[in-house]
């Protein structure tokens, strides 16, 4: 089960990727990890410095919205990871951060995508 979780991720921030890429933005960095966490995207877009939080979901499996896991803790947690990789990398500060989210639903029929643009 957990490696299904794994694979079904991982496609999710692949399709998050494309998705991204194709609306302008430019791909810093995938799965930027430290001690207290991970960032599944950054990435530059326009005047931002964006912080993107994907989630995945098989819409069989369970119909809620994946945007509902996202849970104060794990917005705090992200917000605190941004200000840790702002501190590594310095030549950024000159962007405005932003928190998004992209929510991925795989469905029999097709792939749903839903940018929500400063999510929090």
């Amino acid at each position: 089960m957990q490696n299904e979780r794994k694979i079904l991720g991982a496609k999710g921030e692949h399709v998050a990727t494309q998705f991204l890429q194709d609306n302008g933005y430019i791909i810093l960095n995938r799965n930027w990890r430290c001690q207290y966490g991970e960032i599944d995207i950054i990435a530059t877009h326009k005047e931002y410095l964006v912080f993107i939080e994907v989630k995945s979901r098989k819409q069989a499996i369970n119909p809620i919205s994946p945007l509902l896991n996202i849970t104060t803790k794990k917005q705090n947690t992200l917000k605190n990871l941004g200000v840790l990789f702002l501190q590594q990398e310095e030549k950024l500060t000159q962007l405005q951060p932003r928190f998004d989210v992209v929510t991925v639903i795989f469905d029999k029929a097709n792939t749903i995508v839903k940018h929500y643009i400063n999510a929090f």
